[in-house]
């Protein structure tokens, strides 16, 4: 019974902590270098997020054998090309020194 309540209290600290929304801080930075960080990391993140996104893509459809190359490129799941762009642009940022914390 003990573990339970344990899990429960677990999953709702998760639940509340996803809906918190998150920033990037760093130490002594302008708005112009965050500005522009974070403009250089979105691309950054576009790129590769794309890349990947079509490299996948295009495996799953040598693997199936039937779809075009203009059904690969105009079906993308967008879902998960952006929760890929997400993941790199966070890389970027931490690289460069942010730190990701919650909004007060």
């Amino acid at each position: 019974m003990r573990g339970a309540a344990l899990m429960t209290v677990l999953a709702m600290a998760a639940a509340i902590s996803a809906c918190t929304p998150l920033v990037y801080v760093k130490p002594a930075v302008t708005d112009e270098v965050f500005a522009r960080d974070s403009a250089q990391c979105a691309e950054i993140a576009q790129y590769y997020a794309f890349r990947d996104h079509a490299v996948a893509e295009s495996r799953f459809a040598l693997a199936r054998g039937h779809l075009s190359r203009r059904e690969r490129i105009h079906g993308r799941d967008l879902s998960s090309l952006a929760e890929l762009q997400h993941r790199y642009r966070r890389i970027c940022m931490l690289a460069r020194g942010y730190e990701l914390v919650p909004l007060d």
